[in-house]
């Protein structure tokens, strides 16, 4: 029970460690070596809500609610100490939402900004100072972003779009991407959560009148997903 009464809204975990978001900028890390005893080691207010953390090594990656720093770098070499390091103000002012890795590229996707891009991909090759390789604008605003497991690589995204709740986009090459397969969720709610396992995508939304809020999708031909459940 974390001090306050705000919410947790993100999590990351390496090793016995985790790593938790609150809303009222909290940065928290945890050492969860006794799984019946978990101890906090060390804290770190940001500028914004930490929407979604993702950790490599000694640096946590937090995709931000704050106008200036959608993108933050944290060293955690410190458990005890977490460190800001640099952050990145992305085009217009829509919150970042979710971060994933895989590699050394990193993937952020934030809300629906007008023309503004809602999907970037960078370079950890320097885990300290990520480099931007290219981004999109995929027609909406983005929840979350999940990796494909297998094959050509590809980035699957759970969107806020009428049409295409669940995005598949080609990032073979980061300069040029755009939706690649897409499947039209039953009802209008929009995609909240993603995880992908081999070649099935698991899908949440925020239906709350009695439609579904958990999809399987297909994923084994990404330019062609299919809907399973």
């Amino acid at each position: 029970d974390l001090t306050g009464n705000t919410n947790a809204i993100s999590a990351a975990a390496s090793g016995t460690l985790g790593y938790i978001g609150r809303t009222n900028n909290d940065f928290v890390v945890i050492d969860a070596s006794s799984s019946t005893n978990p101890q906090v080691l060390g804290t770190l207010n940001l500028t914004g809500d930490p929407e979604g953390i993702a950790v490599t090594g000694t640096y946590a990656y937090v995709a931000s609610d704050a106008n200036a720093a959608e993108l933050m770098v944290i060293d955690i070499s410190s458990s005890t100490n977490p460190t800001l390091g640099n952050t990145y103000n992305l085009a217009g002012n829509g919150d970042g939402r979710r971060v994933a890795i895989k590699g050394n590229r990193l993937y952020l996707v934030r809300n629906n900004q007008g023309s503004n891009p809602v999907f970037y991909i960078f370079d950890i090759s320097t885990p300290a100072t990520p480099v931007e390789l290219g981004n999109a604008n995929l027609g909406a605003g983005e929840y979350d972003v999940a990796l494909s497991a297998t094959g050509t690589e590809f980035a699957f995204i759970a969107s806020e779009s009428n049409s295409q709740e669940f995005q598949a986009v080609n990032v073979t090459n980061p300069g040029s991407l755009g939706v690649g397969g897409s499947v039209n969720l039953s009802g209008n709610a929009n995609a909240r959560a993603m995880a992908v396992s081999g070649t099935i995508a698991y899908i949440g939304t925020n239906n709350r009148g009695g439609a579904d809020e958990f999809h399987v999708v297909n994923v084994s031909t990404p330019t062609s997903p299919t809907s399973i459940n």
